[in-house]
């Protein structure tokens, strides 16, 4: 919730994904990694919901001056990398955006 800024319901995140990977459509799933929001459990929750899809890319957070909320900052590349061996291995392609 404090990162859409709207209440989710996690149920219906959990069908949106189900619907994706078992369709024929080019998808892929990324998540825009907040240090403030995120830390490697969370990467780790992420990753058993998308397990097994095709394209999963974690985006370094840049501040565009333009947010719901103030505070939030993004991680450096070694650490995104830390967050993205967790992901390696579940996708045919985990790559690193916004860096």
């Amino acid at each position: 919730d404090l990162a859409s800024g709207v209440k989710t319901k996690i149920e219906n995140i959990k069908e949106s994904i189900k619907i994706l990977k078992n369709s024929s459509i080019d998808y892929e799933f990324r998540t825009t990694i907040v240090k403030e929001l995120h830390n490697e459990d969370d990467i780790q929750d992420i990753v058993s919901w998308i397990k097994g899809a095709k394209k999963y890319y974690l985006q370094g957070f840049i501040d565009s001056g333009d947010l719901i909320c103030t505070g939030y900052s993004g991680y450096d590349k070694t650490d995104l990398e830390k967050l993205l061996n967790i992901a390696k291995n579940n996708f045919e392609t985990v790559e690193l955006r916004g860096i």
